[in-house]
């Protein structure tokens, strides 16, 4: 198959950043230099079923096994607490506990046999597919691939209709950036090698519990209240001419006009752009959900997480293409603290309890939601995690981390409904058939937003790099394939 090539035309030569190095204020260079592609090629994105996006992030690393890759004969020693229910699709089962998914699994497709090699809450294989373990996990790096959304979003701006146009922008993140509740921004999410003005636009949450929620102990930690919200307007305007100064200084470093058209300049613009769009009533009302009827607000109920997905909704109706949703670690107040999916301890109870519940509501709602806006024809849901959780139950009743086997489950468009692919062994400890890689699931969600996994990009060293990273698609769960 012939290769499609774009480029983003990244042209800082080395001399040029030693002299921006030596004239200080670099530390955010690499990361604002990048242009926009020069447009070789833009191949069809939008051509595909899925026109739309929703990735819900469970990070912490979720128990598949106790989701819907139970294992009911497996020995004593791994095996689930739960019970076995059947589902919309004859001879598979979930959890008792997702008793709302289930009628939706013959619109669905079950991954059994994920796997990589990078622990350690590492989010980065499950937006990019790329495995490589990440020196420093807290902090967004420019050498990462780009995720799947920011791709997105570049085969967006750069539409031949939108060059030179103040362009919606397609890629977005709920309630936060992830990393939100433990104070740091965790990496995956991001551009990476692709340019800055790639990134996602991301909310802040207002977040809270129950009026008298009593915290014991961490596995008692009730549900995250709450809703997403647009980050403040004077904060954006702040950053934005913090950039400005950066950029002027930068452009006396590397002895530029400063009203050169530079890399950093059209990063700004576009950010400028992107900010004036967010403040039209098009994006503002998404967030606005007064709107909403009780009874939908009453669908997804008054969770962060649940709120976050009705937003996803709502943001897809005024354009979005890509949007993340984050069940993310919470310290919503002192004493209290949220492990999310990180089940070390008390797996059952928290699974039981709080998540599975949540998740359970929420996919459902957004589900219902979204056929009934005639939305889920055209909109692909994809529900995963940074790894799974061990087979064996270790002393505090918890799992430990898991990268040798877990599931994904995907929804909607361009999904053959009812299928299932590949298979773990008795104990869901290891790939038992057709294994696939984090970079596999990217490149099958792409391939439903009609982007070959053959089209290349190049990086900022001009190198030319598969959007999917040499992920394969896996045809047997596409429609149409």
């Amino acid at each position: 198959m012939t290769q499609q090539f774009l480029s983003t035309n990244n042209k800082v030569t080395r001399r040029q950043l030693m002299a921006a190095g030596a004239a200080g204020s670099i530390g955010g260079l690499a990361k604002n230099v990048a242009a926009a592609p020069n447009g070789k090629v833009i191949s069809g994105l939008g051509s595909g079923p899925a026109k739309h996006v929703v990735l819900l992030y469970l990070h912490g690393g979720a128990a598949t096994q106790d989701m819907y890759d139970m294992k009911p004969q497996g020995p004593s020693t791994s095996r689930s607490e739960f019970g076995v229910i059947s589902t919309s699709t004859p001879g598979t089962h979930v959890c008792e506990h997702l008793p709302l998914m289930s009628k939706w699994m013959h619109k669905s497709a079950v991954i059994r046999s994920v796997s990589h090699q990078s622990g350690c809450h590492n989010s980065v294989p499950a937006f990019s597919g790329h495995e490589g373990l990440v020196p420093n996990q807290l902090v967004e790096d420019i050498n990462h691939p780009p995720s799947m959304g920011s791709i997105v979003e570049y085969f967006h701006q750069n539409k031949p209709e939108h060059r030179g146009r103040s362009v919606l922008p397609t890629y977005f993140c709920l309630p936060h950036h992830l990393g939100w509740g433990e104070n740091w921004r965790r990496p995956g999410i991001y551009s990476g090698w692709l340019g800055k003005q790639f990134d996602p636009l991301c909310s802040e949450p207002v977040a809270f519990y129950e009026k008298g929620a009593v915290l014991k102990d961490w596995q008692n930690i009730p549900t995250t209240m709450g809703h997403p919200q647009l980050t403040n307007e004077k904060a954006v305007s702040d950053r934005l001419n913090q950039r400005w100064d950066l950029r002027q200084a930068l452009d006396r470093g590397l002895g530029r006009s400063i009203d050169d058209e530079s890399g950093v300049a059209k990063f700004d613009r576009r950010h400028q752009q992107a900010f004036g769009l967010l403040t039209t009533n098009q994006v503002r009302d998404a967030f606005d959900l007064a709107g909403e009827s009780s009874k939908t607000r009453d669908l997804y109920g008054p969770s962060l997480f649940g709120n976050s997905c009705l937003v996803a909704r709502r943001l897809l109706q005024a354009g979005m293409q890509f949007v993340n949703v984050f069940w993310d670690n919470y310290s919503v107040r002192p004493g209290s603290y949220d492990y999310g999916w990180d089940t070390h301890g008390y797996n059952f109870e928290v699974l039981r309890e709080r998540n599975l519940p949540g998740l359970d509501r929420a996919v459902h709602a957004l589900l219902t939601d979204l056929e009934r806006h005639g939305l889920l024809q055209e909109t692909l849901l994809l529900i995963t995690s940074d790894f799974g959780r061990t087979p064996n139950i270790n002393a505090k009743s918890g799992r430990d981390h898991w990268t040798h086997c877990y599931s994904n489950l995907l929804f909607g468009a361009g999904i053959q409904g009812g299928s299932e692919y590949g298979a773990s062994d008795q104990n869901a400890a290891y790939v038992k058939s057709n294994p696939v890689h984090p970079r596999d699931v990217c490149a099958t969600v792409l391939k439903a937003m009609g982007i070959s996994e053959n089209t290349m990009v190049y990086d900022r060293l001009d190198r030319p790099q598969p959007v999917a990273l040499s992920g394969k698609p896996i045809d047997r769960i596409l429609s149409g394939s």
